[in-house]
């Protein structure tokens, strides 16, 4: 019996123009990820009822929600969809910064050995995480938070898919950080993460989610340094 191995995994995306609806004949996009864990999970419901045997007196099925993190070095250009979307919002003239434009996707896992094909729609990127170190390729990833797996694995999405261009990925050896435009230190790692505070939105009657809603926006991270003078220390205090 064959089972699938991930050297012939493929994962890919396509931007949603109605939220939680997969569009017609999409052209999907594949990703140039290390690893991905999007799934769906599936709430239980428990009786409290006591019994004098001790059992449980009736177990439901629950709500679902999809979620699960992409993980991937971080190529110029090829993130941009996922990026705005984590931002809500869009470059202008190279700059984007946070926004209220909800943009949600469908993912498709393949597993082209077996020709098992799981769809993921209503995502919505949660999170964003970049992470810079020395001697390395600069890596990303993307918290998704969706609504529903589609119940058809067995037919793809797209019969071409669009290929991964053939670029490099950003390195720490051509990356600079900066505060208005001036570079801030010796900067040996960086670590930032916009969390959107996104919340599945239940509804009486349905297993799915009616909508995702947009929580406060919150900005974080870390960053390690060299010190040779007290400028970044004083920024601090």
């Amino acid at each position: 019996m064959t089972f699938s191995i991930g050297a012939r995994a493929g994962f890919s995306y396509v931007a949603e123009t109605q939220f939680g609806v997969i569009p017609s004949s999409p052209a999907m996009q594949d990703l140039p990820i290390t690893g991905q864990n999007i799934t769906l999970e599936k709430q239980v419901i428990t009786s409290n009822s006591l019994r004098l045997d001790r059992q449980t007196d009736h177990i439901r099925h629950g709500q679902h929600q999809v979620t699960g993190t992409i993980e991937a070095e971080f190529y110029p250009n090829i993130f941009d969809a996922l990026l705005q979307g984590a931002f809500m919002s869009q470059f202008s003239s190279g700059i984007m910064k946070i926004g209220t434009s909800l943009q949600s996707f469908t993912f498709e896992d393949r597993m082209s050995d077996i020709a098992l094909y799981r769809k993921f729609k209503g995502c919505i990127v949660d999170r964003f995480n970049l992470r810079i170190q020395p001697n390395s390729f600069i890596s990303a990833s993307f918290a998704i938070l969706g609504v529903a797996q589609e119940s058809n694995m067995t037919t793809a999405l797209d019969n071409s898919y669009s290929a991964v261009p053939n670029i490099a990925p950003f390195d720490s050896f051509q990356s600079v950080i900066k505060e208005n435009d001036s570079v801030i230190a010796k900067v040996t790692g960086l670590n930032l993460v916009i969390d959107n505070n996104l919340d599945s939105a239940y509804r009486i009657g349905a297993l799915n989610a009616s909508q995702i809603n947009i929580g406060r926006a919150k900005v974080s991270g870390e960053m390690t340094v060299y010190i040779d003078n007290p400028t970044l220390l004083q920024k601090f205090i």
